[in-house]
C-alpha cells in the first residue's frame, strides 16, 4: 500500500476554479474502492495550535481553511505546506 505513495500512484486530477466555491479538486477518472486518491500533505499540529491558527486566520478575514483532523490530538495544516489534496472535498453529486 505505501508503495503507491512512494511512487505517487494516485488518480489523475485537475484543480479547477468553481464559481462561488473557489478552487476544487476534480478527478479525471472514475475512483474505485481502495484507490489511492492523493496524499494529504501539511504541517502536523495539535488541536490547541489548530484553534489558535484558525482564530488568527478568522481575525485576518481568511475565507478558506485547510485543516484536516487525522485523530484526536493530530491535525494536518495544509495552509502553507501543501499539495493539491487541500482542494478536495466530498460531494453528494460527484463528477
Amino acid at each position: 500500500q505505501n508503495q503507491r505513495l512512494l511512487k505517487r500512484q494516485w488518480v489523475e486530477h485537475q484543480i479547477k476554479y468553481t464559481e462561488g466555491r473557489g478552487f476544487g479538486f476534480f478527478s479525471k477518472q472514475d475512483i474505485k474502492e481502495d484507490d489511492l486518491i492523493i496524499e494529504y500533505v501539511g504541517e502536523i499540529i495539535d488541536e490547541v495550535e489548530c484553534t489558535k491558527r484558525m482564530q488568527k486566520m478568522q481575525a485576518e478575514g481568511a475565507q478558506n481553511f485547510y485543516f484536516l483532523q487525522v485523530r484526536a490530538g493530530m491535525v494536518v495544516d495544509a495552509t502553507h505546506i501543501a499539495c493539491n489534496a487541500r482542494f478536495m472535498n466530498h460531494s453528494c453529486d460527484p463528477n
